[in-house]
């Protein structure tokens, strides 16, 4: 077994378990490290934090004067479309519903597919149709505002099908559309042995 020859074993997403549910799971771990006479191994806690928007550009690379930080978006945007083909969605879910909890302006919707989706132009064409459907806060008649709308995927996924991307946004320069990667990185709550 494995976890019966770990040094460190390591919890992630911690922030998307119940702490009860985590203690039991630590719990059953250190029954297994002791049991294995691993009874000094590290355990350690963490979680994905998110730390900014990076803008793409048009030439496939993230737009580095365009890094704007999470406490900068407020009431930036009318809709916010989160893409993701991750294992763990409920993260990337958790992480736009924080980031745009007090945004009274701002309506989200996710688009979930499964982990390593090779993204294909029709995929991304299926959510600019939605978005374009989709009227937040648009006042009635000929004055009626464009909608700003923030197209925001993880890096994993942007990499991943980074032409798709960007050939399918590629006209928002003339649109509403702006086209983000959510930066995120690990963070350690704490160690444990």
């Amino acid at each position: 077994d494995a976890l019966g020859r770990a040094d460190i074993v390591v919890f992630n997403h911690c922030d998307l378990v119940a702490l009860s549910d985590l203690k039991e799971m630590v719990r059953h771990v250190k029954v297994i490290l002791e049991t294995s006479k691993r009874p000094n191994t590290t355990i350690m806690y963490s979680k994905m934090v998110p730390r900014a928007l990076q803008q793409l550009n048009s030439f496939g690379k993230p737009d580095k004067g365009r890094r704007l930080p999470l406490a900068d978006i407020a009431n930036t945007f009318d809709q916010v479309h989160g893409i993701c083909g991750i294992g763990c969605p409920d993260s990337f879910r958790l992480h736009l519903g924080r980031i745009f909890n007090s945004d009274e302006r701002t309506k989200i919707f996710y688009h979930f597919f499964p982990d390593h989706h090779a993204y294909k132009f029709s995929d991304m064409h299926s959510i600019r149709r939605k978005a374009s459907q989709t009227s937040v806060g648009k006042p009635p008649g000929n004055n009626a505002r464009r909608q700003s709308i923030a197209i925001i995927t993880t890096e994993k996924d942007y990499h991943r099908s980074r032409e798709v991307f960007l050939k399918s946004f590629e006209s928002s320069l003339e649109t509403n559309y702006m086209v983000f990667c959510l930066l995120q990185s690990f963070e350690v709550d704490h160690c444990t042995s």
